[in-house]
């Protein structure tokens, strides 16, 4: 396996709440073993985007 793709652009990712979607991610990187992650992202509004940004960026940069 290539990479892990979670949370894309179809299915019930949009009605996640944001710790949600990060409890989502963190169990997908526990799990992957090294395999990296993708994390969709698809904010619904500017805002969701612009918080979505920061919080990956304060965790994994």
């Amino acid at each position: 396996m290539n990479s892990l793709g979670m949370l894309g652009s179809t299915g019930n990712y949009a009605y996640l709440s944001r710790d949600e979607r990060r409890a989502v991610l963190e169990a997908a990187v526990d799990a992957a073993e090294g395999v990296p992650v993708i994390a969709g992202w698809v904010p619904r509004t500017p805002m969701a985007s612009s918080t979505a940004r920061r919080s990956s960026r304060d965790k994994y940069a």
